[in-house]
């Protein structure tokens, strides 16, 4: 006999039915369950420094996709519009039948607040309250050092973390979803009525957010048998999966097992698995680096130069490095940039302008359609030096050099940089120096006026130096 009559399910970022741990559990033990979403001011509206309207546009349709999944059961997802306190008290308050809320457990600081709301609501009206692990290979802090506490190094947390089992995918083959749910509720609403309410550009993406999309994606993957060598070649496709990760169109362990049954457990995309995993763990044991902290606490004494005008200018994709310059413009235009971009363009806002790495975080969370905190966080400390596990401080990528080896033909860059469509390669890796021949005369695309890569670079290690020398 089930536990519970009538369960209100919260769906957070796994949206979809299959292999969702914590809706399979409520499924489990309760007669009924109560599919529900809340979308929330502080997080949609523009007060959010970190709103990305493109993730904002991708997650509502995939709410639209998990609703048509629910439909085919007679029910549908339940929207709602406003605070999580107020919006789940007044579900409480009207429905003295709801005798449990379960969701997935989510790692933020954010996501940990919510959940003592649940918790707080739970006790006031004398009902259970059951959170389920579901967004990671290994429930959070499985994976410990020696002395019991997380690890801050990655290949150490790696070579561990394999050698745990990762659960199989599991079937959802419940239906039993609330059919008819009429209680009244203020704060119902529909996606159309949010788009409205939160000024929502209408605009197509490159990234159709439905659960089929998500699995043929999936599917594709076995062409990247040669991942390792091919993965920072900027004219190679990606698996392109990080948004259905993001959103849970996909679950983790299904990326996983797919990985895994194709090319064995060792491959270099089970890494890039870990590094996830290996960043959710830092964030949730230290939850300061979303209040602006850095890791290595050192860092914060950094003196940033901070500039505004060549801050906009890496924004707009203006900065006269081709390489730089492509990756911001493919940011803009997609939502979605190659990982070797992300990290050339985040090396050099940091260690080129000298601009606080908290500057670019919020910059790219405002434009990624895969936006991910804890990894974004870890990202960004990883290039400033500052995060766990980080390149050395010291360590300077050269715009020019790596545009060089990862774009030799500038298939990139022309793609992106479209005034120098007609250039040939090799004058456009050596612009500086060439872009004041005459046959460039019509050609506007001033170069970067920050040449001296030497220079930079002591200049880099001074700042560095100087803000470690004051603990």
């Amino acid at each position: 006999m089930p536990t519970y009559n009538l369960t209100l399910f919260i769906f957070h970022r796994s949206l979809r039915l299959e292999d969702n741990k914590g809706l399979i559990y409520a499924l489990q033990n309760s007669n009924y369950v109560i599919p529900i979403f809340v979308l929330t001011p502080e997080q949609l509206t523009t007060k959010n420094k970190f709103r990305s309207e493109k993730a904002i546009t991708f997650m509502f349709n995939a709410l639209d996709d998990l609703d048509n999944s629910l439909r085919k059961y007679s029910s549908k997802l339940f929207l709602y519009y406003g605070t999580n306190n107020n919006v789940i008290n007044e579900l409480l308050e009207n429905d003295n039948k709801i005798d449990a809320i379960i969701c997935n457990k989510d790692y933020t600081k954010y996501a940990i607040e919510r959940s003592e709301i649940y918790e707080k609501l739970s006790q006031e009206h004398n009902i259970d309250f059951i959170e389920i692990e579901d967004y990671l290979l290994h429930n959070v802090n499985t994976i410990k050092n020696g002395q019991g506490s997380y690890y801050s190094k990655f290949t150490p947390f790696y070579k561990n973390g394999i050698t745990y089992d990762v659960e199989k995918p599991k079937t959802n083959k419940y239906e039993n979803y609330v059919k008819k749910y009429s209680v009244k509720n203020k704060y119902d609403i529909t996606l159309t009525k949010v788009r409205k309410t939160i000024k929502l550009k209408d605009e197509e993406l490159i990234f159709e957010a439905t659960r089929n999309q998500a699995l043929k994606q999936l599917n594709k993957i076995k062409k990247q048998k040669e991942y390792g060598d091919t993965r920072n070649d900027l004219t190679k496709e990606t698996t392109l999966l990080s948004p259905y990760i993001k959103f849970g169109l996909l679950s983790i362990r299904e990326v996983y097992l797919k990985i895994k049954s194709l090319f064995g457990k060792s491959h270099d995309l089970i890494k890039q698995l870990y590094w996830r995993e290996f960043y959710y763990n830092i964030s949730y044991n230290r939850s300061d680096i979303f209040e602006k902290a850095s890791f290595k606490l050192s860092f914060d004494n950094i003196k940033w130069k901070n500039n505004e005008k060549l801050f906009e200018l890496w924004k707009e994709g203006k900065t006269g490095y081709p390489i730089v310059d492509a990756g911001m413009r493919e940011l803009n235009e997609t939502g979605y940039m190659h990982n070797r971009t992300r990290l050339i363009t985040s090396n050099f806002l940091v260690k080129h302008l000298f601009i606080d790495w908290r500057w670019g975080e919020q910059y790219y969370a405002s434009k990624l359609i895969d936006y991910d905190p804890s990894v974004n966080n870890g990202n960004w400390q990883f290039s400033s030096s500052s995060g766990a596990d980080s390149q050395p401080y010291f360590r300077m990528m050269n715009p020019i050099t790596q545009g060089e080896k990862h774009d030799p033909d500038c298939v990139y860059i022309k793609k992106w940089v479209e005034e120098l469509n007609d250039i040939s390669s090799d004058d456009i890796h050596n612009w500086q120096n060439v872009y004041t021949d005459k046959k460039y005369k019509n050609i506007y695309y001033p170069p970067c006026k920050i040449y001296d890569f030497k220079k930079l670079k002591e200049e880099s290690k001074k700042i560095y130096k100087d803000a470690f020398n004051k603990n």
